[in-house]
């Protein structure tokens, strides 16, 4: 793979650019994980980028359930932020 795309797609991930995100993913693979093991949906759960963490949700073969080096799984990626909508609402429903 591309590590250009990669890095793209994780700082599309991290900045909440939806649109830029969406339109890596296919190349990269929802579950990429980068070094520290963190995905781009960690990271869009993490920074409160929720429209994003929904469009990644949506994807077929999206693993809610992928660890982190540290933190461990999207949900815990939510919690440490405190993002209320995610953690009540959209990544249990997915577990």
């Amino acid at each position: 793979m591309n590590k250009s795309v990669s890095e793209s797609f994780m700082n599309s991930c991290r900045s909440g650019d939806t649109s830029s995100a969406m339109s890596q993913v296919e190349r990269v693979g929802v579950n990429y994980q980068e070094v520290t093991g963190a995905t781009g949906l960690m990271w869009a759960v993490f920074k409160g980028h929720n429209q994003l963490s929904l469009c990644l949700l949506s994807l077929p073969d999206i693993d809610v359930n992928t660890k982190s080096h540290k933190l461990g799984t999207a949900l815990h990626w939510a919690v440490a932020a405190k993002n209320v909508d995610m953690i009540k609402i959209k990544i249990p429903l997915r577990l």
